[in-house]
């Protein structure tokens, strides 16, 4: 007999998926690949399945063909008339599981009672975010949205086959596709993946409902990004799915359909905040949207007279966006170039769509096509490390994948471009949570600098707009807020985008923490009268010497400083530190329109006839500052040896976790299907 053990294993599980509610009936089922001989082995139709034996089991071979068909003995009590049993109705749905995901070795389907209401709840689309369950989906983190797509049922199940199969193109990412008022198919590389995905799915899904009963979701913690419980009766498609349909900016953020799927309810600084505080959220720059693959981001140009949106669908738009600094800060747009790498995947996906992919061509094809992004994400901004330094990481996995379809029977087939613009997408979810991660170390770093009663001096914005979340320098001083420390806080308006006065006000503002905005000559005035005790800021470019590229006017900052013995930190991720640059004269300093210094918005401020200089950044000398704030600690010189080792210790972690995600992504997508030797030959990241 065929796979006894796998028949025997299906038959345990259904008897535990009856008791949770997934089998009832005659509903539900599963099947279970064997990787190893290309055989399924599938549950029959129309029985009670918590009564299921071994011998009741059908197998499959790789050609989907039956080679032993269940059967039914005298002794079995499975509620049919008939010792005929038939393959399941949802045969075709599991099939296509397997077909579109290579990597499945395990579907189920559920008639959970929690699947059926919460597909009632919302249209296309259920959209998670921030509960710890979410972790327990492959290649999810808590903070990222988890989605789950919903079709509509039909009269009969095998007629589900077409909309399942487009829902998971449409979604790469999602384990799990909700047929609405009927239940959800989920699978995994095995059946323990596929076990815990369904578990955890339906734990989620639970919690919707109940949140939902309690009404908790408008007055307690935004845990889930979805604009459901925040716009009731409004449904996620009525806010989310229309692209065509114009949203308007606000004059208050609030107000905005859009804000709160920008908040952050769970981050460490809210973590460290007094019990006598209540917290204001954090906010982040920019999210990503699965249900039409396109990155939402808050646009920066307007804040703080108004507040709106704009939507990246192509790598161009992307670009345009981060020249014309509708998202600006290093780490932000390093997050922001990762997803235009992935955005361009998609782009070729789906002008490929129809196409035969299935040769060399067509992977050289996409490989130019990715240079091609690439270089014109470079370009958008010069001087910021991050963004070439994200790009650089994109091209390196991607780079590594190619090497591994190559080596595969994958080139052979059409499955590679989704393959690979999977784990694209995924290396870009990965930058932008590790920025968080690393903005919230920073803060924290950054706070044990700052005692109660300091006034702190903060050029430029540096704070969650200028990152994906927390921020740089900004994050310091919000760590220490949080923490209950007393502190006066000046931010400079940062001439000639105001950027100071516009966009850190704003963040302060919104956190409730007390500052005062001065103009940029108020420097000295400022350190002369004992009125700052530390300088922090930003940067978007350190050398190896540190010597800092940072928005202009901090270099005087920094000179000021030194002239009465105040403390100038430089807060920054260790991925802007730039070790191939041996000092500051080497950095390219961006120069931009002159209309910035000559207008303000659309107001004319200068006269016409005048000619204008407008770098964008300037480069402060290692020697006025006093230490580095990184994720690893704080670094004081000798900077070459400080800096060099934290970059050092940053390549090594990137390195080992690049080449664990290519080799774990590789198996889960079905890159390739040699043996061990085969996944690491080659890998030079």
């Amino acid at each position: 007999m065929l796979e006894p053990n796998y028949r025997k294993l299906i038959c345990e599980l259904l008897v535990q998926f009856y008791h949770l509610g997934w089998a009832t009936g005659t509903g539900g089922g599963m099947a279970i690949k064997n990787k190893a001989t290309g055989n399924i082995v599938m549950s029959p139709s129309a029985v009670q399945k918590e009564r299921l034996k071994p011998h009741n089991i059908f197998v499959l071979d790789r050609d989907a063909k039956v080679v032993e068909p269940g059967i039914v003995t005298d002794a079995d009590t499975l509620g049919v008339l008939t010792k005929q049993l038939r393959l399941t109705a949802c045969f075709s749905l599991f099939m296509a599981c397997f077909e579109v995901h290579s990597s499945t070795g395990c579907v189920i389907h559920s008639h959970s009672k929690n699947v059926a209401l919460v597909s009632l709840m919302f249209e296309d689309a259920v959209e998670i975010a921030g509960l710890e369950m979410i972790k327990g989906i492959s290649g999810h983190s808590n903070i990222e949205p988890c989605v789950i797509p919903i079709i509509q049922n039909t009269p009969q199940e095998s007629q589900l086959t077409a909309r399942l199969q487009r829902a998971l193109e449409q979604y790469p990412t999602s384990f799990g596709v909700i047929v609405r008022g009927h239940g959800i198919y989920v699978f995994g590389e095995n059946w323990q993946a596929a076990k815990q995905h369904a578990e955890c799915y339906d734990y989620l899904f639970a919690t919707i409902i109940e949140m939902r009963k309690l009404n908790v979701g408008q007055s307690n913690a935004r845990l889930f990004q979805t604009q459901y419980f925040d716009r009731f009766p409004v449904r996620t498609a009525d806010i989310e799915h229309d692209d065509d349909r114009v949203i308007a900016d606000t004059a208050e953020h609030e107000q905005h359909p859009h804000y709160a799927l920008f908040l952050v309810h769970t981050h460490p600084f809210l973590a460290r905040c007094r019990h006598d505080m209540k917290p204001v959220p954090m906010i982040r720059s920019l999210v990503w949207q699965s249900h039409d693959h396109s990155v939402l981001m808050i646009n920066q140009r307007i804040i703080p007279q108004q507040f709106g949106t704009v939507r990246c669908h192509t790598y161009q738009d992307m670009a345009h966006h981060i020249q014309t600094m509708t998202i600006r800060g290093a780490p932000a747009i390093g997050a922001a170039a990762a997803y235009g790498m992935a955005l361009a995947a998609l782009q070729f996906q789906k002008q490929q769509k129809g196409s035969d992919t299935s040769t060399n061509s067509t992977l050289t094809e996409f490989v130019q096509f990715m240079k091609m992004a690439k270089s014109t994400l470079d370009a958008s901004r010069p001087t910021a490390v991050n963004l070439v330094w994200a790009t650089n990481r994109m091209q390196n996995i991607l780079n590594e994948c190619v090497k591994l379809v190559l080596q595969s029977s994958t080139a052979a087939s059409s499955q590679w471009l989704r393959d690979l613009t999977q784990i694209l997408l995924t290396e870009a979810h990965n930058v932008a949570q590790e920025d968080i991660d690393i903005c919230a170390r920073l803060g924290i770093n950054g706070s044990t600098l700052i005692e109660s009663g300091n006034g702190i001096l903060h050029h430029c914005n540096t704070g969650s707009l200028a990152a994906v979340c927390g921020g740089t320098a900004l994050s310091a001083i919000t760590c220490a807020y949080y923490e209950g420390k007393d502190i006066r806080v000046y931010v400079d308006e940062t001439r000639p985008r105001l950027q100071g006065s516009r966009l850190t006000s704003w963040e302060l503002s919104r956190m409730r923490i007390a500052h005062k905005i001065v103009v940029d000559g108020c420097v000295a005035h400022l350190l002369s009268h004992g009125l700052i005790q530390c300088v922090i800021v930003g940067c978007d470019r350190v050398a190896r010497n540190g010597d800092t590229a940072n928005k202009i006017g901090t270099h005087t900052a920094a000179v000021v400083a030194h002239e009465y013995g105040i403390p100038f930190y430089i807060s920054c991720p260790v991925s802007t530190i730039d070790a191939e640059c041996t000092n500051g004269s080497q950095i390219v300093i961006e120069e931009r329109s002159h209309a910035e210094i000559k207008q303000i918005g659309s107001v004319c401020v200068a006269n016409a006839d005048s000619d204008c200089f407008n770098p964008a950044f300037d480069v402060t000398p290692h020697k006025f500052i006093t230490a580095f704030i990184t994720e690893y600690g704080i670094c004081y010189p000798p900077f070459t040896k400080s800096l060099g080792q934290a970059v050092k210790q940053h390549r090594q972690e990137t390195h080992q976790r690049q080449r664990e995600m290519v080799r774990k992504l590789s198996i889960r997508n079905g890159i390739h299907h040699g043996n061990s030797n085969t996944r690491t030959n080659g890998a030079k990241l």
